[in-house]
C-alpha cells in the first residue's frame, strides 16, 4: 500500500520519477505519516470525471487526469465526456500499449512512457482514474494481508462499482466509473480479487505442479460461493459464518492437484474435516492445513480477526 500511495503523491506533486531526489523522498516519507487513511484512499480515485481532490490541508493540490493508451485524451468536462474544444489541445499520437510490447524494446517502452509524462505535465495531467488501475490498489490491499485491508477491498468494490451494477441496460461491466464504452474489460478488476482472494482459491508456484492455495479472505461477509476457473482445474467452494460463531466450509480440490488450505483467525483445536480433528500448521494469522484431491467438508470455530 505504501508504495501505491508513494507513487501516486509523487504524482500529484509533479515529480519526475527518473530522477529520484532524496529532498524528494524525505518530503514524500513526511506527507504519508500525516495522512489519513482515508485520506491516502481519496487519492487513488477521482471525485469526478478524471479529477483527484488532492489534500489541500498538506498542500497536496487537486488534479486533473488522464487516460492515454496512444497520447494524452483531449480536454473533457469533469462531469462528461464532451470536448472542450480547445485549439491548443494536441499531443504525440504513440503505438498503443499491445503494438509498443510487441516490439520486446525496452528502451523504446521507456521513451514511449517519458513522452507522456512530458506531454501529461505540460497539460498539468497527474495520472490515470479508471477502474483497471483500481486492480493495482486490490492487489496492494490484499498483499497488507490484515483483516482490515480485506474490509476496505470489499468497500472500495462496492462503492466504486455500484454505478455498473445498477445499469440494467446491458448488464455488462463498462469502461470507466461514470460511463464510457458499455462492454469493457477495463471494469473486470474485482472478478480476479473475488475468486483468487475472496472466495480464495489460486495458484501456488509453477502451474506445472498444480499446486493450488485455497484462503478465503470474507471481510465483512457472512457467505461467499462460487466456482474458481484456476490453471490446474475449477475449485469449488462454499464459507459460511454461522450465527454461532462457526465457519463451515466446502472445498473440492481439483484432480491432480494438491492444496494449502489457510483459514484466518479461527480457534485451531476446534478445526475439523471430514468428521476427522484436525491440528493445522499456524502462520501469521493463518491455521494451514494440506489437502488432496477431492471434496473436504468442515467446521471451526471463528475468533475476532487479528
Amino acid at each position: 500500500m505504501r508504495q501505491l500511495i508513494l507513487t501516486v503523491v509523487a504524482v500529484c506533486l509533479s515529480l519526475s520519477v527518473c530522477r529520484a531526489d532524496p529532498g524528494v523522498e524525505k518530503r514524500i516519507d513526511s506527507l504519508l505519516v500525516q495522512m489519513t487513511h482515508e485520506e491516502k484512499i481519496s487519492l487513488i480515485h477521482g471525485d469526478s470525471y478524471f479529477n483527484v481532490a488532492g489534500v489541500r490541508r498538506l498542500g497536496i493540490p487537486p488534479r486533473v487526469m488522464s487516460d492515454g493508451p496512444h497520447g494524452i485524451r483531449e480536454e473533457t468536462g469533469p462531469h462528461n465526456w464532451n470536448s472542450q474544444n480547445r485549439s491548443d489541445d494536441y499531443v504525440t499520437a504513440l503505438p498503443v500499449a499491445s503494438c509498443l510490447a510487441a516490439t520486446w524494446n525496452v528502451d523504446l517502452a521507456r521513451q514511449a512512457g517519458e513522452m507522456h509524462g512530458r506531454e501529461a505535465r505540460a497539460r498539468a495531467r497527474g495520472g490515470i482514474d479508471f477502474p483497471y488501475t483500481y486492480f493495482w490498489m486490490f492487489r496492494q490491499l490484499y498483499a497488507a494481508d490484515t483483516h482490515e485491508r480485506d474490509i476496505e477491498a470489499l468497500k472500495q468494490m462496492r462503492d466504486k462499482w455500484k454505478y455498473m451494477m445498477s445499469r440494467t441496460d446491458t448488464g455488462t461491466l463498462v469502461e470507466s466509473f461514470g460511463g464510457g464504452e458499455a462492454c469493457h474489460n477495463f471494469g473486470a478488476s474485482p472478478a480476479y480479487f473475488l475468486s483468487a482472494y475472496v472466495l480464495g482459491a489460486r495458484l501456488d508456484g509453477p502451474a506445472s505442479e498444480r499446486r493450488l492455495i485455497i484462503e478465503p479472505r470474507l471481510g465483512d461477509l457472512a457467505r461467499a460461493r462460487g466456482i474458481v476457473v484456476t490453471e490446474v482445474g475449477t475449485v469449488d467452494v462454499e464459507w459460511t459464518l454461522t450465527p454461532q460463531g462457526a465457519l463451515d466450509f466446502t472445498v473440492a480440490v481439483p484432480d491432480g492437484a494438491t492444496a494449502t488450505l489457510r483459514l484466518p483467525g479461527i480457534s485451531p483445536a476446534t478445526l475439523t474435516i471430514n468428521g476427522t480433528s484436525i491440528t493445522p500448521t499456524l502462520t501469521g494469522r493463518w491455521s494451514c492445513v494440506p489437502l488432496t484431491a477431492g471434496v473436504h467438508r468442515g467446521t471451526v470455530n471463528a475468533r475476532a480477526q487479528p
